[in-house]
């Protein structure tokens, strides 16, 4: 069920290439899935680099999920909104922590100095993990402007930019929003569908 999933969204990427802002909606059932998937298999097929945006998950809890699965992570770095409020935050070369999702700027900011420091002339992905927590966090009119200031911006430097959410649990008005600032939003299907 979830290796269809994880297959769906490389297979989309693939069709649509870079600078083309996709949002990804799922089941929980396949949400890591999709995410090691990305991780490991689209960037290493493609020789890319990897900035997630941790929002839902501390990045130290994510990074021990991969390890435990043996995924290599030297090609990710990690913008971590989280484990600031929950004390968690140890400096790392791997990890630029956020204070709060609620600090959008600094989200954006955070991005574009990993943009600057990684720079090694690989093409990057760039996942946003999740719009549901950024939508708890943030009122919809903030978080349009943040989620269009940043794709614009990854479309520019020929970056993957993906959103991941969960379909059925995002509120209308996000998912309109998502529809309107993505170039394309995928339903991701589950087993069977």
């Amino acid at each position: 069920m979830a290796k269809e999933a994880a297959e769906t969204v490389m297979e989309k990427l693939d069709e649509v290439g870079p600078s083309v802002a996709v949002t990804f909606l799922m089941g929980p059932e396949s949400y890591f899935e999709v995410i090691s998937g990305l991780v490991d298999n689209f960037c290493r097929k493609n020789d890319l680099d990897c900035i997630y945006v941790a929002v839902s998950v501390p990045a130290r809890t994510i990074m021990g999920a991969f390890d435990s699965l043996e995924i290599d992570r030297g090609h990710v770095r990690f913008v971590d909104c989280i484990s600031y409020a929950t004390m968690q935050s140890v400096d790392s070369e791997e990890i630029s922590f956020v204070e709060s999702p609620s600090m959008l700027e600094t989200i954006i900011l955070r991005v574009r100095y990993l943009f600057r420091k990684f720079d090694d002339g690989k093409r990057k992905v760039v996942i946003i993990d999740s719009a549901n927590a950024l939508s708890m966090h943030n009122d919809v009119r903030m978080l349009t402007g943040f989620i269009h200031v940043l794709m614009t911006a990854l479309k520019e430097k020929e970056a993957y930019p993906v959103i991941l959410g969960l379909g059925d649990q995002l509120r209308p008005e996000v998912k309109e929003m998502l529809g309107l600032l993505s170039d394309q939003v995928v339903d991701v299907p589950k087993s069977g569908e």
